[in-house]
């Protein structure tokens, strides 16, 4: 139950991705508090859990809600070289320098650098370096 929504369960991980991909911080945290799998995915080809999506969706702010709520910060989708922090390496590399969007995506990557495993976090810094 969400408000005065009944959810069912399938529903859930679609309902957070959709939250977060419109950048509605109350809704990602109230669904989080009745989400049963944080780690859920979406059932798209991408395979992405929502963590995934705030990467891509640029949102530090739901980025650190996500991991603070027990988001797999190493999980992948369906392609291998998808996963939270390679992703906001690749976001770093395809905006100018110093800008706003380029800092929001280091920030990210800043952020989520420690907590990934030293595979993943060594093939997102090559991705990374790739820029300079």
């Amino acid at each position: 139950m969400y408000g005065d929504y009944i959810i069912p369960d399938e529903d859930f991980a679609e309902a957070l991705i959709r939250a977060i991909r419109f950048h509605y911080l109350e809704e990602v945290q109230a669904l989080i508090s009745v989400q049963q799998d944080i780690n859920a995915r979406d059932s798209s080809e991408l395979y992405w859990s929502p963590l995934i999506y705030a990467v891509f969706e640029e949102s530090l702010d739901i980025v650190k809600l996500l991991v603070k709520a027990g988001a797999d910060v190493n999980i992948r989708g369906s392609d291998q070289d998808d996963f939270p922090l390679n992703l906001s390496a690749y976001a770093c590399n395809n905006t100018f320098f110093y800008s706003n969007e380029f800092i929001r995506n280091k920030k990210i990557f800043d952020y989520l650098a420690p907590l990934t495993s030293p595979e993943l976090k060594e093939i997102a810094q090559r991705t990374l370096n790739r820029r300079n």
